[in-house]
């Protein structure tokens, strides 16, 4: 599975999925402390200026938070891709000594 990758490249990965992981657990776990310190009121209150902040700190935390992943998971897809490129020159020089061996096999035939 992981062939074409270097040890750096798994390790970063796996730093990546820890890091994803946790963000998406904190995520889920104030998800759920802000639902249960709601007040829970019918009738809509409308938009409030704080809204307005509160959005643009969500923007802001998930535009460095996409930067920072991606600066560790980029190299990993990079040797992952090189992986691909090395395995698919492999499998065509045995692509074509196969159709050589075939050639000479129609030729005994």
């Amino acid at each position: 599975m992981n062939r074409g990758m270097s040890k750096g490249n798994i390790r970063s990965v796996k730093i990546a999925r820890c890091i994803l992981f946790g963000v998406l657990l904190v995520f889920l776990l104030s998800a759920g402390s802000l639902w249960a310190s709601s007040e829970h009121e019918s009738a809509a209150k409308g938009w409030e200026p704080t809204d307005t902040y509160r959005i643009v700190n969500f923007v802001v935390l998930a535009g460095a938070l996409i930067i920072v992943i991606r600066k560790w998971v980029a190299p990993s897809f990079q040797g992952r891709i090189k992986g691909i490129e090395d395995e698919l020159t492999e499998l065509e020089a045995r692509k074509l000594e196969a159709e050589k061996q075939l050639a000479q096999y129609n030729e005994r035939l």
